[in-house]
């Protein structure tokens, strides 16, 4: 049920979070239901005057070890996801990642700290947020668009190698037109997370806006206006605020 993939399959591959926290709990599962019912100080007893079962030495040592590798590997993602968000609260405030740790108290004091000039990536989120909160009625006929040329939000990587993080629908709750990554963007991508099956950029290009063809997509899958997320930082046309142009299908 598991337990081949869970013990034979690359540690370096996407696929193996998945074995591991589920078919390996599976596998732990069906292990512990089919241990016989003992008692620890009978084992021990057994175990010392050499009457224990050698089937059922195997089948306690097999879901010793199948347990022990679940903790391990749980205990080692919670501080890797610890680790990397305290990492990113550290970029974000002006300080190499290296200083994690310095982090920590400051997650349990609910303060943080962001340099003036990643500002911009903060009140993009907060106007993805604003987008959330409309009715769910009113986004089931959005569509959003984000051209690459917005590099405040194309350019929120992860850290280390990796493509750039799709939020956008996430924290606004509306699909996206168009949100493939560039082509310096795409990382880990390429390979996984099931990218590989679309049509992701096989070259570098310069970063446009291309509105009718985002307009052509949502209106090809029936969504009624299309959402433009510009750059604050460019959008002396479009006005103050989050630069979100509204455009009718």
């Amino acid at each position: 049920a598991g337990m081949l993939p869970y013990l034979l399959i690359d540690f370096y591959s996407p696929a193996w979070k998945y074995f591991t926290e589920f078919q390996g709990v599976l596998a732990g599962v069906f292990f512990i239901a089919f241990l016989p019912a003992f008692q620890w100080r009978t084992l021990w007893q057994a175990a010392r005057d050499g009457t224990f079962r050698l089937a059922n030495a195997l089948l306690v040592g097999l879901a010793v070890v199948v347990c022990g590798h679940l903790l391990i590997t749980t205990v080692a993602s919670t501080y890797r996801m610890l680790r990397r968000g305290c990492e990113t609260r550290a970029v974000l405030a002006g300080r190499p990642d290296t200083a994690w740790r310095q982090e920590l108290s400051q997650i349990k004091a609910r303060h943080s700290v962001v340099v003036p000039t990643l500002l911009p990536r903060v009140e993009l989120i907060h106007c993805l947020d604003r987008l959330a909160e409309q009715p769910i009625e009113l986004r089931r006929d959005l569509a959003l668009y984000i051209p690459k040329t917005n590099r405040t939000y194309w350019d929120m990587r992860q850290a280390g190698d990796g493509a750039t993080p799709f939020i956008a629908p996430a924290l606004a709750g509306i699909p996206m037109v168009d949100g493939l990554p560039e082509y310096e963007d795409i990382g880990w991508a390429r390979v996984g997370w099931g990218y590989p099956q679309y049509q992701l950029p096989s070259g570098p290009e310069a970063p446009t806006v291309n509105i009718e063809r985002a307009m052509a997509g949502a209106r090809k899958n029936g969504f009624r206006e299309l959402l433009v997320l510009h750059d604050t930082r460019n959008i002396d046309a479009i006005g103050a605020g989050c630069g979100i142009q509204r455009i009718s299908l």
